[in-house]
């Protein structure tokens, strides 16, 4: 349904072009998660998650709304929204098997196009599993990283 309204949107993007369809699917995928995503949510969420006493303490110390933002809050919003935004990019990942609709030839179908010509699916799709599972595992570990390098060093020495 969304590569179809996709279509619409930008009607003159569809064609039998290769660099055509590549479009078309970044396309489909934009739309398909700015509809389930809404990472403003994500955002908002995060920002409400930052205690009221950092507001106040930043506006006690002179910061103006802007100043606040950057320096205060935003530092603790992408700590606290980075777990979703990951599964969030997990997720789309999985979601990219809707671009069969427009005859993208993505992983999964082209699983469904292997299996079917060799009548092999257990060992075609334990393949794609596997490839699946590595694209994600790969993310995963990626924002772990970042998850462990925003957490900070392990223990803290105080100079006297």
């Amino acid at each position: 349904v969304i590569s179809f309204r996709a279509s619409f949107i930008a009607p003159e993007n569809f064609s039998e072009e290769k660099e055509t369809e590549l479009k078309d699917a970044d396309l489909d995928v934009s739309v398909y998660e700015a509809d389930w995503i809404d990472m403003a949510e994500i955002v908002r969420g995060g920002i409400y998650s930052v205690d009221k006493g950092q507001f106040e303490a930043a506006h006690a110390i002179g910061m103006t709304h802007w100043q606040t933002m950057r320096n205060v809050v935003l530092p603790q919003v992408i700590r606290h929204i980075l777990p979703a935004t990951g599964n969030q990019f997990i997720i789309n990942i999985k979601d990219t098997s809707v671009l069969n609709v427009i005859s993208v030839s993505e992983l999964y179908f082209m699983t469904k196009s292997i299996a079917g010509n060799n009548f092999r699916y257990f060992e075609s799709f334990f393949v794609a599993s596997v490839l699946y599972l590595i694209m994600t595992l790969t993310v995963t570990k990626i924002l772990q990283r970042i998850e462990k390098r925003l957490d900070g060093p392990e223990s803290y020495t105080l100079q006297r």
